[in-house]
């Protein structure tokens, strides 16, 4: 059963509680963080003092992707009780292995990413050392993109070789996902598939929610 891993990215952050709360009830699967610096993406959002501010605050779990061109230096300020998955690139990691061994480090499970123009066998090397990979189904740095239809191929690709290797790591997608689509990206073999606008931009919310879980179901 894949689960529903819900971007704050298009939330009120000066009202977070009610809608944390309504995510929990409605049985999202993750809290999902997208951190940009405005470097590696063109967007800015928030830091490790939102992200501790939130430790606490829910029982969902973190699932943090760092959109940054210095990961190395900021994800020890990304771990909290609530801090399951970091998630960083492979387009900005000089040493990628080591990078997750950093993390796993911290307690924390590690994911890499890739964006849409890279391809999956990029990080061959590192794909029986990882927790999560999270395939970009849209250029990272902005909400409400389309969703890219070759996205599928990687997320099928990884899901042939996590099982021709036994390797245990779980499959993310994230960007223009929504009721539309969610079914043939579970089919693909996606395990953790990310909404955004799909939900929170909705006029309810929690009815979406409950929507895209019995499809994932």
């Amino acid at each position: 059963m894949a689960k529903i891993s819900v971007s704050i990215l298009s939330a009120d952050f000066d009202n977070l509680n009610p809608t944390l709360a309504l995510l929990e009830e409605h049985g999202a699967g993750y809290l999902h963080l997208d951190v940009m610096d405005g470097v590696f993406v063109p967007n800015e959002t928030f830091g490790p003092e939102l992200v501790k501010s939130l430790e606490g605050t829910t029982g969902l779990p973190f699932d943090i992707h760092l959109m940054i061109s210095n990961p190395a230096e900021f994800v020890s300020g990304y771990v909290t009780k609530n801090t399951e998955y970091i998630v960083v690139h492979e387009e900005v990691a000089e040493d990628l292995e080591g990078l997750l061994s950093q993390i796993r480090a911290l307690g924390v499970k590690c994911g890499v990413a890739i964006k849409p123009n890279t391809a999956p066998e990029t990080i061959n090397s590192v794909i029986g050392k990882v927790d999560q990979i999270l395939v970009m189904s849209v250029e990272p740095g902005f909400g409400g993109q389309k969703f890219i239809d070759t996205s599928l191929d990687k997320v099928r690709y990884f899901a042939e070789e996590r099982t021709r290797h036994s390797y245990d790591f779980k499959i993310a997608i994230d960007g223009g996902i929504g009721e539309g689509n969610i079914a043939k990206i579970r089919d693909a073999g996606a395990d953790i598939i990310i909404c955004g606008t799909s939900i929170l931009g909705a006029p309810d919310p929690a009815a979406v929610l409950d929507r895209l879980n019995d499809i994932v179901e």
